[in-house]
């Protein structure tokens, strides 16, 4: 990797970390942001340490690696963001599930799918998940026009 590559997925990181304390220092969203903070970086960490690029937050730009760089937001951020979030909603089962959980997790299931694309498995397991995705954003739908 170059000196700009690793300057900027540095800066890149730092802001996402700074960005999480700040909101957890101020009490928004205290528990989710601190298990994205734990799973952002853990996927840092893995991503770089055993090089995969799916992971990374900053990757070069191909052909030529030392013209610039693109940046990875929904494998590296939005995901792990994501993630956490629904951790915390699953933490409080008992309190019922309001209609962003099953949004989240449907968002969840089509980042899996696309995740998924890069690997050689079966177009059965996408469809079986696409329909759980499917049903996941009407149980949301639904919620959300029960509740109002």
């Amino acid at each position: 990797m170059t000196n700009y590559l690793l300057i900027n997925a540095g800066i890149k990181i730092l802001i996402a970390v700074v960005f999480s304390l700040v909101l957890i220092r101020k009490n928004i969203y205290r528990e989710a942001m601190g298990l994205f903070l734990i799973l952002f970086i853990l996927g840092q960490i893995i991503g770089y340490a055993f090089d995969l690029d799916i992971l990374k937050i900053v990757l070069p730009v191909e052909p030529n690696p030392a013209s610039g760089t693109v940046t990875q937001l929904i494998s590296s951020t939005i995901f792990p963001f994501l993630l956490a979030f629904t951790i915390r909603d699953l933490r409080r089962w008992e309190e019922g599930f309001q209609y962003d959980f099953y949004i989240r997790v449907m968002f969840l299931i089509l980042i899996g799918i696309g995740f998924l694309q890069f690997l050689p498995i079966a177009s059965i397991l996408t469809n079986i998940l696409l329909i759980l995705a499917l049903v996941f954003g009407v149980l949301g739908l639904y919620q959300k026009y029960q509740e109002n």
